[in-house]
């Protein structure tokens, strides 16, 4: 059992002394362990109570001043976290980007190459390079819009080069100019029988006069279907060209191919010579379609061909 009495203490009236004392205020604290016990007096200046409770209020607001400035701190670490996160975002979207970038790069390097391949070969003036991120723009949107352009080029341009590859091929495996260079005789269609001397025949080609071992050249790319002597023909290569067509190269006086070989236009598939029906050496040039002769006068050009 305990209790607090506030006590004041002044000195006596008839002491004397040389000033006069402070005022000594305490607090009276009264213990009593037990009922039947002593009690007990603890005086507690005040000085000890004002210190005490300075100390009391110094540490909460030590105590309040560090638990703000804990909050603070977590607050600081929590932005920093997040800062840090939105870094590691942005450098993993920044290296995809880069990675497409480098991808939409190689695609564009490979639409021009092909587009120089294909103008070389056509013989046109190049291509201006496409003005592709030349815009002070960036991100996704942009990137994705780039990309989109890029494939449909990249398609326009198959659709170009599959339609420029197949007349391509086309017009190499289409007859074109004359095996030699020499003077033309005999042309195609009716003519004085050149053995007797009467009548008429129907001549099947184009007779080219040139000296004898001259080189001739196919006309077209093609496979060699015959090199071999042949009735009328004397020695004579047939070249199949595709799509029905033919040529043929009589009286020749040597072969440079054989039956199955592949060639291009301008290979030297064989010489001028006087052989099979002929009366004097010279080349028999024939282009035919699905077996049916035409003037080879048409696959020439500046020429003018004539009437079957």
């Amino acid at each position: 059992m305990f209790g607090f009495l506030k006590s004041r203490m002044t000195p006596r009236p008839t002491q004397k002394a040389s000033r006069t004392p402070r005022d000594q205020r305490f607090y009276t604290l009264f213990l009593a362990p037990g009922a039947t016990s002593k009690i007990r007096q603890v005086h507690i200046p005040f000085s000890v109570i004002y210190t005490v409770c300075s100390f009391a209020v110094i540490g909460v607001l030590t105590t309040a001043i560090g638990i703000g400035w804990l909050v603070q701190k977590a607050m600081a670490l929590s932005e920093m976290s997040f800062v840090r996160t939105q870094n590691r975002e942005l450098k993993h979207e920044n290296h995809e980007l880069k990675l497409r970038y480098d991808d939409l790069n190689q695609r564009v390097t490979a639409i021009q190459d092909i587009s120089k391949e294909l103008a070389a070969q056509a013989k046109l003036p190049q291509a201006a390079e496409p003005p592709i991120a030349r815009n002070a723009a960036g991100g996704p949107e942009i990137a994705n819009q780039i990309e989109n352009n890029a494939q449909a080029l990249e398609r326009e341009l198959r659709q170009l080069r599959d339609i420029y590859n197949g007349d391509a091929l086309k017009l190499a495996n289409t007859p074109n100019g004359l095996p030699v260079r020499g003077y033309l005789t005999d042309g195609f269609g009716s003519r004085n029988n050149p053995f007797s001397g009467e009548g008429s025949e129907f001549h099947s080609g184009q007779d080219i006069s040139v000296p004898h071992g001259t080189p001739v050249a196919a006309t077209a790319n093609g496979l060699v279907l015959y090199a071999a002597p042949r009735a009328g023909y004397g020695n004579v290569v047939v070249i199949d060209h595709g799509n029905g067509v033919t040529t043929r190269y009589g009286h020749l006086s040597a072969f440079d191919v054989e039956a199955g070989q592949r060639i291009r236009r301008g290979d030297i598939i064989g010489r001028a010579g006087n052989t099979g029906r002929s009366t004097g050496t010279h080349v028999h040039y024939e282009v035919r379609e699905y077996d049916v002769p035409t003037d080879p006068l048409r696959f020439v050009p500046g020429m003018v061909a004539r009437n079957r």
